[in-house]
């Protein structure tokens, strides 16, 4: 028996298997056969998709082949789920939908997904909720994390409108005077000056 006379089912295990260590080797495999190629498709295999590869940080417009994320999204990929709420809500503008799918991939430990969700928050206002999910990268993962974070977001940073870049700078410097309205928020969660520094890197980018 040859491996294109195997069932649908063992074959999606396979081709799942391929995906989740080499999107290369996902992608010639779909080429290979039209078996795979409708195989491609199947849940099992594109929740486990292992997309780091192809779509590299730092992160900036996704080209057209952005279809392949939305369609793992669908079937929690997490880090697909990541990449399409970067583009929605800072490329695409669809706000509301992008910062519902980093909250997704935030909420399963997607770090660079917590880190941009929070700051998200932060600029939306949503201030002890934003810096949660910074204390908690900060807690759970270390400096190094939250630096690489930063260092693969660069490019979303730069594509940042005046206004979100003016929003960040307005909270720093109610941070400096300690306007008890927003210190007093970052004081529910505590370390509001973590929180400030994370706020001065994230800015410095621009």
């Amino acid at each position: 028996m040859s491996l294109p006379d195997l069932p649908d089912n063992v074959l999606a295990i396979i081709l799942g298997k391929v995906g989740e260590s080499s999107y290369e080797d996902y992608a010639g495999c779909m080429l290979s056969c039209k078996t795979f190629q409708r195989l491609s498709k199947y849940p099992e295999v594109l929740q486990k998709l292992d997309l780091t590869k192809a779509f590299t940080p730092p992160w900036e417009r996704i080209p057209n082949a952005s279809n392949i994320l939305y369609e793992c999204a669908q079937f929690r990929n997490v880090h697909a789920i990541f990449l399409c709420g970067l583009i929605d809500y800072y490329f695409a503008k669809p706000r509301i939908t992008g910062i519902n799918h980093l909250k997704s991939a935030a909420d399963a430990g997607h770090c660079e997904a917590m880190y941009l969700y929070g700051m998200a928050l932060i600029n939306e206002k949503q201030l002890a909720e934003g810096a949660k999910y910074i204390k908690m990268l900060w807690t759970k993962r270390g400096f190094e994390a939250v630096w690489q974070c930063l260092e693969n977001c660069s490019r979303v940073v730069q594509e940042m409108s005046i206004r979100e870049y003016r929003g960040y700078e307005m909270l720093v410097s109610q941070i400096e005077v300690g306007d008890e309205g927003v210190v007093g928020q970052f004081e529910e969660v505590g370390d509001e000056w973590l929180i400030y520094n994370e706020i001065l890197c994230f800015i410095d980018y621009i």
